[in-house]
């Protein structure tokens, strides 16, 4: 069986590398007795994965862990051993059990929704917010320093439809989502810098992750 939490990353640890935010719930999870299920072979490993990996200096509410068990544990039983385990700045949110054949989170991801704050300068954004919601394509050199050219060109209208905007409390708010592809998606930045908008103050948030549904979108 499996164990599946939403947790969070929260601002405080907002800088925690993917593989470092992993490591973390692995060490929470050895201090518990919950019995975690292990690989098999020479080096055995916990089972245990995310759903989406998160880029550092986002925040996020909508991290899914998914714990595989050796034994039978129920979900309240694991939220109650695993919360006093974690770190400052992962909390548990959500939790439910699912049988070992049960899809992988990581492959019905589908979508993933963010919320976008940068201070507020004396423009006004509306425009380029309009003009990419009215725009069919909007090509991007996205970086990518594997490669000889040292950047890939993504079509962003490929991967949503529309922002967002408004300003508040001195800030422009974006709000958007971004669709999840076999071969990849984009960060919430990237969505931003095609738009001609300066990121380096950026607050990102994540808020949800979904799955398709019957030609619509649930919480994974």
């Amino acid at each position: 069986m499996k164990v599946r939490m939403q947790i969070t990353k929260d601002p405080e640890i907002r800088f925690v590398s993917h593989l470092d935010y992993l490591r973390a719930i692995e060490r929470g999870l050895r201090r518990t007795d919950l019995p975690v299920a292990y690989s098999e072979g020479f080096n055995p490993h916990m089972k245990f994965s995310l759903a989406s990996a998160l880029g550092v200096g986002v925040v996020s509410y909508a991290e899914f862990v998914e714990i595989e068990m050796a034994e039978p544990v129920s979900a309240e039983e694991a939220v109650e051993q695993l919360r006093n385990s974690l770190p400052k700045g992962i909390r548990i949110l959500a939790a439910d059990v699912a049988a070992n054949n049960e899809p992988a989170l990581m492959a019905k991801a589908a979508l993933t929704e963010y919320e976008v704050s940068v201070p507020a300068g004396g423009q006004d954004l509306l425009d380029k917010v309009t003009n990419f919601n009215n725009a069919k394509t909007l090509i991007y050199k996205k970086p990518a320093p594997k490669r000889r050219e040292g950047y890939k060109e993504v079509d962003i209208k490929r991967y949503l439809d529309s922002v967002e905007y408004k300003r508040e409390n001195g800030n422009d708010v974006f709000r958007f989502e971004i669709k999840i592809f076999e071969d990849g998606s984009l960060k919430a930045v990237d969505v931003l810098t095609a738009m001609g908008i300066d990121c380096s103050m950026a607050d990102v948030r994540r808020l949800g992750i979904y799955r398709e549904n019957h030609g619509g979108m649930l919480r994974v």
